[in-house]
């Protein structure tokens, strides 16, 4: 049922005015109530050069990995240890996507104990200019970034002009 935007999914329970799903019950028996806003799908999202760029590079460690990446083949714990805090698991996710998507490359070596490593791919390397822009950008507005990523609850505008005073 779709109602203001919202998509909900269940059935709606006529005493507490709320839609149910059997999802919304944890195992302490409480009631979750929740709601999805609805969105029509995106037209022709497939045409997008940025679209289709993010659904490659997109995600919190896939760039820092392919920038760690940039130069000579990386072991599996070396990048576990540059890329700290990140989870052994999300590692190996991030990696399995972008070695699916071609951008890197996963060389095993049959020796005890096991050795992986991962280096870019020709693909993976014609990202370059754009992680050197990125680089780049970020240093140019570094003091602007801090600003930023320093305000608590302060307006964007207040931030700004912290950061360029």
């Amino acid at each position: 049922m779709i109602l203001d935007g919202y998509v909900f999914l269940g059935r709606y329970d006529i005493l507490t005015g709320v839609f149910l799903t059997s999802r919304q019950y944890n195992h302490t028996g409480m009631q979750i109530q929740t709601m999805t806003k609805y969105s029509r799908p995106v037209v022709n999202a497939l045409k997008s050069p940025v679209v289709n760029a993010l659904k490659l590079i997109g995600g919190k460690w896939k760039i820092a990995i392919i920038y760690n990446l940039r130069g000579e083949p990386v072991r599996f714990g070396e990048l576990k240890r540059t890329l700290s805090p990140i989870t052994q698991q999300m590692l190996t996710k991030q990696l399995r996507e972008l070695e699916r998507d071609l951008l890197i490359d996963r060389t095993v070596f049959e020796v005890i104990p096991p050795k992986v490593e991962y280096s870019l791919t020709e693909f993976g390397q014609s990202f370059m200019p754009v992680m050197e822009s990125l680089c780049k950008w970020s240093t140019e507005n570094q003091t602007l970034m801090q600003g930023i990523s320093e305000r608590e609850d302060s307006s964007p505008a207040i931030a700004l002009d912290q950061a360029t005073s």
